[in-house]
C-alpha cells in the first residue's frame, strides 16, 4: 500500500539525522520547506490508507513553516538563501522579530503529537466518543499547550498534527493501520504516532506509555520507541490514566534521533552517548518471567540475537538473567494499580457518560470499583518494594535485553496485542527503548527492548545505539522456505 514516495523519502533522508538536518537548516544549506515538504506529501497521499491523523491542517502547517523560516532569518540574518526565498518584504519583517543566541535544537523539524496531549487551538479527542468530533458531548477546543508541546515549539519544532490514540490510551483498537505490514495491528495506545514515523510522515512523534503504549507499537511498526524514566517529561496538559505509570516519550527511526528529541524537551544529555565507545560492558539477556507468551518468531529471533552478539562483539559480556520470583506477579500487580488509578483519572467520564465506554475499558473501570483503598495501598507498597529491589536484580549488568512484545504484530482484527512484556517495566518506572531490526521468516518486525536502572537513561540509550549498530551491520534475517 505504500507508494514509491515513501521509499524515495526514506532514501533521500536515510543519512540525514535530526541533529544534522537542524545544523543544515541553521547554516542555510537546507530550507525548512525543503525538509518538511516530502513528509507532508506522504501525509496527504497516505493518510487514507493508514488513518494516522485526528487533526491535520495543511494550510496551518504551511503558515507555521513560513513563520519558522521568517524567524530563522531574524535570528541568523546572514542566511542569504532564506532571504532570497522569503522575498524582500517578508525578510524585512522577519528581521524585526526577536532573536536568540542559542539555536533551537529541533528548529524546523515536523513533530506529531498523540491526541491525549493538548495543543492550543485544537480539541483533544482522547480516542473517545465523549470528546472526539464536534458532535461529542464534551467536545471543546483547548486554549493552552501541554507542557511538552510548549517545549516542542520553543525548541523550534513544528507540530504538524495530532495522531490517533486508542480510547483514553487503553486497549480498544483504533482505525490506524500498520505501515510496516498492512493488515496487522500497529499496537496501542500510541498507534498513530508509531505509524506516522513508520510511514515516513514525520521524523519524530510524541507518545505516552502506561502499560506498553510506546514500546509495543514501536515493535509492531518497526521503529524506535523510547519510554524514559518515569517523570522525565512533565505531564501537564496530558490526559491522565494511571498516575503511577503515565510517562511521555517518543518515536523516531533512529536511536540518536529519539535521544536528540528527549534532550531537546527535557534538558538531558542523552545524545552524546550515541557512540559505539559508550557501548555497555555487561548485558543481561532477560527473557522475563512471561516467556511462555512468546510466539515462535520471537523465540527464533531471540536465539538469532544472542548468536549475533556473541559472534560480533566479544568485548561485551553477555549472560542470561532470570529475575527473582518476587517479579512473577508483577503483571497482575500492574493491572490492579492500573484499574484503581484509571477509575480515579476517568471518574467524571465514567459517572457522566458510562454508556460511551467500550466494553474493554468498562471492565477495567469495574475492576477498579471492586478494589478497596486498603488493597490499593498494599499494592503501592509492593510496587515500591519491587522498584527498590530492581537495582540488585540487575546484578552486574549495565542493561537488560528483553522482548518488546510477544512477537510479530497480530492481525488487525485480533486487537492491539498483549502488553505482557511491558507491564513490569512500566510498573518499575525504568527507561525502556525498543530497537527494531529483527524479523520473522516472513519479514514481519520483531522488537527487542533495552532496559536500564531507574534514572540511568544514558545506559539505555548507549546500549540501544550499540544494538542498533550491530543489527544494521550484521543481521541477516532468515527467509521462509
Amino acid at each position: 500500500m505504500r507508494s514509491n514516495l515513501v521509499g524515495i523519502l526514506m532514501k533521500n533522508r536515510k543519512h540525514i539525522l535530526i541533529n544534522e538536518a537542524v545544523e543544515m537548516i541553521r547554516d542555510g544549506s537546507l530550507q525548512i520547506s525543503e525538509y518538511c515538504r516530502p513528509f507532508l506529501e506522504v501525509c496527504k497521499s497516505h493518510n487514507d490508507h493508514f488513518k494516522v491523523w485526528t487533526h491535520f491542517n495543511e494550510r496551518q502547517i504551511e503558515q507555521d513553516i513560513n513563520l519558522a523560516s521568517s524567524r530563522l532569518v531574524s535570528k541568523f540574518g546572514d542566511n542569504s538563501n532564506l532571504l532570497t526565498e522569503l522575498g524582500e518584504k517578508e525578510s524585512g519583517h522577519a528581521r524585526n522579530l526577536a532573536g536568540t543566541e542559542t539555536f533551537p535544537s529541533i528548529y524546523g523539524v515536523p513533530v506529531a503529537v498523540k491526541d491525549i496531549v493538548d495543543v492550543g487551538g485544537l480539541a483533544t479527542g482522547c480516542g473517545s466518543p465523549i470528546y472526539e468530533g464536534k458532535n461529542a458531548p464534551m467536545y471543546h477546543v483547548k486554549h493552552a499547550d501541554a507542557s511538552v508541546v510548549s517545549r516542542i515549539k520553543v525548541m523550534g519544532g513544528i507540530v504538524i498534527g495530532k495522531t490517533v490514540t486508542t480510547e483514553f490510551a487503553t486497549f480498544q483498537a483504533s482505525s490506524t493501520q500498520n505501515p510496516s505490514c498492512f493488515g496487522r495491528t500497529p499496537g496501542g495506545s500510541s498507534s498513530g504516532s508509531a505509524a506516522a514515523v513508520a510511514a515516513g510522515m514525520v521524523p519524530l512523534a510524541i507518545g505516552t506509555q502506561t502499560a506498553g503504549s510506546i514500546i509495543r507499537p514501536a515493535s509492531y511498526c518497526g521503529v524506535v520507541g523510547f519510554k524514559p524514566t518515569l517523570g522525565t517529561l512533565d505531564l501537564s496538559g496530558v490526559k491522565g490514566l494511571a498516575r503511577s505509570f503515565d510517562t511521555l516519550g517518543g518515536f523516531a527511526r533512529y536511536v540518536s534521533d529519539v535521544a536528540w528529541m528527549i534532550d531537546s524537551l527535557s534538558g538531558s544529555k542523552l545524545h552524546r552517548y550515541c557512540h559505539v565507545e559508550h557501548k555497555p560492558k555487561s548485558v543481561g539477556l532477560c527473557r522475563s518471567p512471561f516467556w511462555n507468551a512468546a510466539d515462535g518468531a520471537l523465540q527464533t529471533a531471540w536465539v538469532e540475537l544472542s548468536n549475533l552478539i556473541k559472534s560480533h562483539d566479544e568485548q561485551v559480556r553477555l549472560k542470561d538473567v532470570e529475575l527473582p520470583e518476587i517479579y512473577d506477579q508483577s503483571v497482575e500487580l500492574h493491572k490492579r494499580i492500573f484499574a484503581q488509578e484509571a477509575l480515579d483519572a476517568l471518574h467524571f467520564e465514567w459517572h457522566s457518560f458510562r454508556s460511551f465506554f467500550s466494553e474493554k475499558l468498562a471492565q477495567i473501570m469495574e475492576q477498579g470499583e471492586e478494589l478497596s483503598s486498603e488493597d490499593y495501598l498494599k499494592d503501592i507498597t509492593q510496587m515500591l518494594s519491587l522498584r527498590q529491589a530492581f537495582d540488585k536484580a540487575m546484578g552486574e549488568n549495565d542493561v537488560l535485553l528483553t522482548p518488546s512484545s510477544t512477537g510479530v504484530p497480530p492481525k488487525f482484527e485480533e486487537g492491539t496485542g498483549d502488553p505482557i512484556f511491558n507491564r513490569l517495566w512500566s510498573l518499575l518506572g525504568v527507561p525502556a527503548i525498543n530497537v527494531p531490526g529483527l524479523k520473522s521468516r516472513e519479514g514481519l518486525p520483531v522488537g527487542i527492548q533495552v532496559i536500564a536502572r531507574y534514572g540511568q537513561d544514558t545506559a539505555a540509550i548507549s546500549a540501544a545505539y550499540w544494538l542498533e549498530s550491530l543489527l544494521n551491520e550484521y543481521y541477516v534475517p532468515a527467509k521462509a522456505t
